[in-house]
């Protein structure tokens, strides 16, 4: 969501129904939601203050992620 400033950007939603749908459904995919969800808080502070990074971060991270993400679902 930060990278993508909204909570309904398209691509921030196609990653919520994959926690939803795979990651949520077994013990391993909880556990990693839990930990995202303790950790990214901080992260994503500090994306909104450094526009430049946070561009970093989408093109080279989370966009990749993105794709595997659409990859699974299909």
């Amino acid at each position: 969501t930060a990278v993508y400033n909204s909570p309904t950007a398209p691509k921030v939603i196609a990653l919520k129904e994959f926690r939803d749908q795979k990651l949520l459904t077994n013990l391993l995919g909880e556990r990693f939601v839990q930990f995202y969800y303790r950790n990214s808080p901080p992260i994503a502070n500090f994306l909104s203050r450094h526009k430049f990074l946070s561009e970093v971060v989408r093109v080279g991270f989370v966009e990749p992620l993105v794709w595997v993400v659409q990859v699974f679902r299909k």
